[in-house]
């Protein structure tokens, strides 16, 4: 039996019991499937999580853009392919900042931020061991095995990590009007049944 740790759930500054049977029809409470991973309901979750947070607050929600999008879902994707969390691409005239992005994309914005964090599936407090049984399935230290988080609760979860920290509570809210986000696919990690997801959050007036 392996032993493994829970890794931390990785921030960076944005200025510049077995696992219950999915549904037929997956929704936002469904725990999330590896092999069958729905971006657009990690996107939603967000989104939803977002607003609300901004709603809680006073403050207006913010509306979807496609632009906003597009220039997430890019950097969602790069940091998955380079398999590191970066705001910046250096020698990338294209693509190397947010507002290189937003150019690219034909996007027209007086003011634009970007949040982006790496988050894990697996439903197990950051810093804990599980372990990896015979038949390998994580399991907690009594042999219980361990699901994958949901997508409302994933969701939930990466929206407080942001609003806990003073620039991302900033950005999410800042006096923007529209919103963008990007969802990775699912990266398995060396070791063990975790895997991780880049997520990025555009914000953006026009």
């Amino acid at each position: 039996m392996k032993i493994l740790s829970a890794a931390l759930v990785l921030l960076y500054l944005a200025c510049a019991d077995a696992p219950s049977r999915a549904p037929l029809t997956p929704n936002l409470d469904s725990e999330i499937n590896p092999d069958d991973f729905r971006i657009a309901l990690l996107h939603e979750a967000i989104f939803i999580a977002t607003n609300k947070v901004r709603e809680d607050r006073k403050r207006p929600v913010l509306k979807p853009d496609s632009i906003l999008n597009l220039a997430a879902q890019y950097q969602a994707e790069r940091m998955f392919r380079e398999e590191k969390m970066e705001h910046r691409w250096p020698r990338d005239r294209k693509y190397g900042t947010l507002k290189n992005r937003l150019q690219t994309f034909k996007g027209d914005f007086s003011a634009f931020g970007e949040n982006i964090a790496r988050m894990f599936i697996l439903d197990v407090p950051t810093g804990a061991y599980f372990y990896i049984n015979d038949a390998n399935i994580a399991v907690d230290k009594a042999g219980r095995p361990i699901p994958f988080k949901t997508y409302r609760q994933l969701g939930n979860e990466v929206v407080q990590e942001w609003l806990d920290s003073p620039p991302h509570r900033k950005n999410m809210l800042g006096d923007f009007d529209f919103l963008g986000l990007g969802v990775s696919p699912l990266r398995p990690l060396k070791k063990g049944l975790n895997f991780d997801v880049y997520l990025c959050q555009n914000f953006g007036t026009k």
